[in-house]
Parts: C-alpha cells; structure tokens; sequence
C-alpha cells in the first residue's frame, strides 16, 4: 500500500455513513447506511473500502461485471489533499485495459467531489433523474393485445436479448454516448449484476412474432419493490404506445410479487422518456450527475 493509504476491512459503515451524507451533512442516517449495506451484501458487485491513514477520506469501489466499476468518495471538506491522494493511489493501482469506464454519480450540490473527480479525468456526462411510482396506484390495465407475446431469459436464454438489445440503442435517448463501448456480453454482465438475478425478470416483447423491445427488471434490497434496469424498443415500434405497454408489464410484475414500488433512473437530456415515465405515474426522487472516465 502506498504511504498513508489503508485498506478499510472493519469500517464499511463507518465510510458508508461517511459517503452517503447529504449535502452539508457530516453523516448519513442509519436507515440509509443499514440499506446501502444491504445492498451490498445482495450484489454481485465486488467492493473495496480504503481510508486515509489519518482518517479524514474515504474511498469505496463497486467492481461491476462487465469491465465497469463505480466509484464513492466522502465529502472532500477541508481535507481536499488527502482525498486526493486516495483517489490517485487507486487510480494508478489498476492494470491498463482493465475497465471499460470508470463512473462517479454525484449530487449536484457536491461541488467539491466534482472538482476532485474532474482532476481525475472524469468528465461530466450527463445528469440522471431518478423517478418511482407506487404498483397499486395509479392502477394501469394489464390486460395485453392478442398480438402481443412475452418471453422471458428463464425461458430462452441470453441469445435473443444480445440480439435485441443492439437494436433498441439506435437513436437511443439514453446516454448514447455509451453505446458501443462494450461487447453485449459485458452490457448483459452489467445488468445482471444490478441485484439478484431472476431470469423470470427479463422481459422480451413480440408484437406479431417480432421482437419489439425488452423490460429488464431486479429486485430491489429489503424486498421494497423492483427497478427497471433498461427498457427499449426497437426503432420501427416507437411512437405506437409499447412504451407503455412495457411500463404496466414492470407494474404486474411487482404486483405478482406483492412488491410496492417500481423506480427506474433517466437520463435528463431523454425528454421523450421522461413524458412517458410521468404519464405513467412516475414522480422525481432524486438527481445525480452522472461522471465518467473513459481512458481507464
């Protein structure tokens, strides 16, 4: 280890509480921290925690499947050097190739972390808006059109997703600056490793015999309900209403599973999605500033 530099194997917590408290906060609150841990404890995500010697920075590591990683820094304060020197020790740590991207998804109002992970070389990608509605209410009509099939990847696999998902990334609204960066088996990886994987979650939608979309789903922690993880429909069947079609499939699997909630994260510049998403039900939670770093 680099001078001044620990790896944290006894204070996950401690650098949890540290990482998630809101902005002008020291501290998260317990509910928050107990949830985040629990999250951990479900993903499949691999994690690293490391400290300053002199305790004032933090530093936590998601290793997602699929050659991405996420990374969580507390709040520089007025301890900007000592963040980052951590956060350059890791850095440099990692074996070229290693990773397709890095990403940091940040509060808007942490200015400070900002400024840390642009000198990094991470730059602003976008900003995320994170939405939920409840699955009970509004009530939506689950009953599909008879030219409407579903299959799931408990019942066919990975082959027809890696076909489909290509496919509905034309003319993407969602982040395209991230189409093509990774082969589909890492995308796939990817999303699998948003929580426990359930086949019987992955949703393809066939209008007619022809693949028209995907609804990807997963649980989320402490059984609160269930996220969509991607949605998308191959360009010939946008504008017909499938959108919502895929919408109130995600709402009667959650309430096939006695599950109350259903969220779903958009990418701000999606003006399109977000009509869709609002119409539906959904209402604003939270927004993050998503930051990647492309030359990892």
């Amino acid at each position: 280890m680099a001078e001044g530099i620990e790896v944290e194997t006894g204070g996950l917590a401690e650098a949890a509480a540290r990482i998630l408290a809101p902005p002008g906060g020291r501290r998260a609150r317990r509910a928050a921290v107990r949830g985040f841990l629990a999250y951990l404890d479900q993903s499949p995500c691999r994690h690293g925690c490391y400290r300053s010697a002199d305790g004032q920075a933090f530093l936590l590591t998601l290793l997602v499947p699929g050659g991405t990683a996420v990374l969580m820094l507390s709040d520089p304060g007025t301890a900007p050097g000592a963040h980052e020197r951590l956060l350059h020790w890791w850095l440099a740590a990692q074996p070229a190739g290693r990773f397709h991207y890095l990403q940091s998804l940040l509060d808007p109002a942490w200015e400070a972390r900002a400024r840390l992970v642009e000198s990094a070389g991470f730059r602003r990608l976008t900003r995320l808006v994170y939405l939920e509605r409840s699955a009970s209410y509004p009530w939506v009509e689950t009953a599909d059109p008879p030219k409407v099939a579903w299959v799931t990847q408990a019942e066919v696999g990975d082959g027809p997703f890696a076909a489909t998902l290509p496919e509905t990334y034309i003319e993407s609204g969602d982040c395209p600056e991230l189409t093509g960066l990774r082969p589909i088996e890492s995308v796939l990886a990817s999303h699998k490793a948003a929580g426990p994987f359930e086949g019987s979650l992955w949703h393809l939608l066939k209008v007619e015999g022809e693949l028209a979309g995907c609804l990807l789903l997963s649980r989320l922690p402490q059984g609160t309900g269930l996220e969509v993880v991607y949605m998308g429909l191959v360009p010939r069947f946008r504008g017909q209403g499938w959108g919502r079609a895929l919408l109130t499939r995600a709402v009667l699997a959650c309430q096939v599973r006695n599950l109350p909630q259903l969220t779903l994260v958009v990418d701000a510049r999606n003006t399109a999605a977000q009509r869709l998403y609002r119409g539906f039900g959904f209402q604003p939670t939270a927004e993050r500033d998503a930051y990647l770093r492309f030359d990892a």
